[in-house]
């Protein structure tokens, strides 16, 4: 969205997968609840952090202006919370502890919402953005599993790959279907 703001390329559309359109809950929620996690924040100079909170978000996108014909299609991740954090169908240990400070099921960073929450990106006309949701077609894998290949995962214990890759094919061959589609 920030090249499309820039107006030196015509885009006709912009795809996005957990795309924080309103905020990553629990940085905020950490910033204002947790000092070292504050102070982290602020002694390492990590700004981008403040920028994924609600806050920051909206300011961002309320910045954004692009081209009245430049179409935006959202998607979003989900997985369900488990003690067995070794099934790939579950949230692992690190994105289980994060997501009990998300208020909606999300994958593990994102919550669902967010990354459905389209609706404040403007045109350079000053209308609103074409945009489009399907609440139905999402990515049953948590945020890391949504882009990294299935098999560097078992580094991390999960004991069955095999449906994270199954489950990117799917979702993103659903994505590259819709993408002709569009086109």
């Amino acid at each position: 969205m920030w090249v499309a703001n820039r107006h030196n390329f015509s885009i006709k559309n912009i795809y996005t997968i957990s795309t924080p359109y309103l905020g990553v809950e629990f940085i905020q929620t950490w910033i204002d609840n947790c000092m070292l996690f504050s102070a982290l924040t602020s002694l390492a100079k990590l700004e981008s952090l403040r920028q994924l909170t609600p806050s920051g978000a909206q300011k961002f996108l309320q910045s954004i202006r692009i081209n009245p014909k430049t179409r935006i299609f959202a998607f979003g991740g989900t997985q369900d919370e488990s003690i067995d954090i070794t099934d790939a169908r579950n949230l692992p240990a690190g994105l289980l502890v994060t997501s009990h400070y998300i208020t909606n099921t999300s994958d593990g960073i994102v919550a669902f919402r967010s990354a459905m929450g389209l609706g404040t990106i403007q045109t350079t006309e000053g209308k609103m953005a074409m945009q489009y949701i399907d609440r139905n077609f999402r990515a049953n894998l948590d945020h890391m599993e949504q882009v990294l290949p299935a098999e560097s995962l078992i580094l991390m214990g999960i004991r069955n790959p095999d449906y994270i890759r199954r489950e990117q094919i799917r979702f993103y061959s659903g994505l590259a279907d819709l993408v002709i589609k569009t086109m």
